[in-house]
Order: C-alpha cells, then structure tokens, then sequence
C-alpha cells in the first residue's frame, strides 16, 4: 500500500453486519459507510441490481480499466509479448517503486 501511495484505512467486509445477497451486501455496505457512489468494473452489471441501488439513492460508477503495459522481466525470454490483467502484485515485482507513477499515467500518450 506503500509503494502505491494508498492511506485509505482498509477494512473487511466480514467485520460490519450485511444482507446475505450479492447486491444487497453491497448496497447495506455503501449505506454503512455512507456512499452515495459505488464504483464497479464492467463485469459487473451482468451481477448487479442496479434498481437495489437507485433504490437507495446510490449511483453506480462503471469503470473502464484499460490496463497499463509495463517491462515484465521474462518477456523476452518466455512469453511472446506483455501478459496483461495479472495482480498489480505483477506490477510491484517488476518495477517496485516506479510503480504508482505507471498507474497514475495510464491512459495518457507519451
């Protein structure tokens, strides 16, 4: 969390009372804590209520990651190019602290 610059308090879900059921587990978690947005990957509207939410007074956000390509250290030697959508653990491996300034300048051309 250090080396990408996160001071967010981090918590697990298990630890605050929830509905059992995939949207409404995430809707009782957004009220807890207040949201009034919930940011999702794109997969993820082919799971979620999003009425549960509307309901709610809370907007979904949809995130459309584009991957950053960086220098794996076995490109050359294994692969035949970048292997895209691994752990930002990946990340941190091969480029360790240059790594935040890969993911804050995703997306914008050199």
């Amino acid at each position: 969390m250090g080396l990408l610059g996160i001071k967010t308090k981090v918590v697990l879900s298990s630890e605050y009372e929830a509905a059992a059921h995939k949207t409404m587990r995430l809707v009782d978690l957004c009220k807890y804590f207040d949201a009034q947005t919930y940011l999702s990957g794109e997969g993820g509207m082919a799971y979620l209520d999003e009425g549960q939410f509307k309901d709610q007074g809370i907007k979904i956000l949809i995130q459309k990651y584009q991957h950053p390509v960086y220098p794996q250290r076995w490109m050359d030697k294994k692969t035949e190019g970048f292997i895209s959508h691994l752990s930002v653990i990946d990340l941190i491996f091969n480029c360790g602290p240059k790594s935040l300034a890969i993911l804050e300048n995703m997306g914008r051309k050199n």
